[in-house]
């Protein structure tokens, strides 16, 4: 079973996070693994947000 990540589910944990966590799309892969699979949906997860290295226009285009 191939567990990758699909790049729309990191689009949308990104744009879940409030912006003022400045992260990168790497840095959201934790929050966006439960919009992936069932069996995570609905339950409690932690996930470390990393990243702020992103440039102004990185920020006004993903986020």
């Amino acid at each position: 079973m191939s567990h990758h990540l699909q790049i729309e589910r990191l689009l949308e944990a990104s744009r879940r996070i409030d912006p003022v966590f400045l992260h990168t799309h790497a840095g959201a892969a934790g929050l966006a693994v439960p919009f992936q699979y069932d069996h995570l949906k609905g339950r409690r997860v932690a996930a470390v947000l990393c990243g702020s290295n992103l440039t102004p226009a990185q920020m006004e285009a993903w986020l």
